[in-house]
């Protein structure tokens, strides 16, 4: 592998697992639903404004944005309870986006560092990416040495997205773990929600390095990149690190299909 040149920090559900966001909606939506026709107020979540955010801050935007009484049925902390034990009763698809397993490392082997950075919990993130990576014959160490969850932000005092934090925090223990100083000017964000590009845009200050996928939230104009594909993404990702292409397409087919990659 070559020396460590920069970082592309991946968002989990909805960029790199699409599925689990979809899971995330309908569970939280099921909630909703329940409480919404005992109050008789049918509600509809606002994902414009609830994508990407914790549970309890779904709680807060549900109760402020049509359902004043919700609060009154479910307190933040039984929500974000029955949310939980919700996403462990359904299952959901945990494939990885298609062709980004292979894309992230394909940017690995030229030292472009995949670090994953999600608002949910360490032992929900940890569940997933096992069986998403046992799906393919792969250790998520093999694309993900580094992975930083909404526990370990929580646990050193910091806020989740769409704070900065999280990406601060993922710079700091990627440059620690590789032994590195890489600028924050050097890394590149994959999103997906607008929580989630909020919080990378107030972390670059630099709209070129974050890229959203749009294919099931609408476009926030603090990313810089819109995209739907990995083509698209690939050319969003050495767009906003400024790399040579000619680097990264010589060495677009390291990713071996059939066995584990080389280390």
């Amino acid at each position: 592998m070559s020396r460590i040149r920069g970082y592309i920090f991946v968002d989990n559900d909805g960029t790199f697992m699409p599925g689990t966001e979809t899971r995330n909606r309908l569970v939280l939506q099921s909630i909703v639903d329940e409480y919404a026709k005992a109050a008789g107020t049918p509600h509809q979540i606002n994902w414009d404004l609830c994508a990407g955010q914790t549970e309890p801050k779904i709680h807060d935007l549900v109760t402020q944005n049509g359902f004043a009484d919700f609060d009154n049925f479910i307190t933040r902390e039984a929500f974000e309870a029955a949310a939980k034990q919700g996403y462990k009763d359904r299952r959901p698809d945990f494939s990885a986006r298609s062709e980004m397993i292979e894309t992230l490392y394909a940017f690995k082997q030229i030292g472009i560092m995949p670090v994953l950075v999600t608002n949910s919990e360490k032992d929900v993130v940890e569940d997933a990416l096992e069986e998403c990576f046992e799906a393919e014959d792969l250790n998520v160490e093999d694309v993900f040495e580094l992975i930083v969850t909404k526990t370990d932000v929580l646990e050193r005092g910091l806020n989740p997205k769409p704070s900065p934090d999280p990406y601060h925090l993922a710079r700091q223990l990627a440059n620690a773990h590789f032994g590195v100083q890489v600028p924050r000017k050097h890394t590149a964000i994959l999103e997906d929600s607008p929580t989630g590009v909020e919080s990378g845009f107030l972390y670059a200050g630099n709209r070129d390095q974050v890229i959203q996928f749009v294919d099931i939230t609408r476009e926030d104009n603090r990313a810089g990149h819109h995209v739907t594909t990995m083509e698209q993404c690939t050319k969003a990702i050495i767009s906003a690190l400024q790399l040579p292409k000619k680097k990264i397409l010589a060495r677009a087919n390291l990713f071996p299909q059939t066995t584990n990659p080389a280390p």
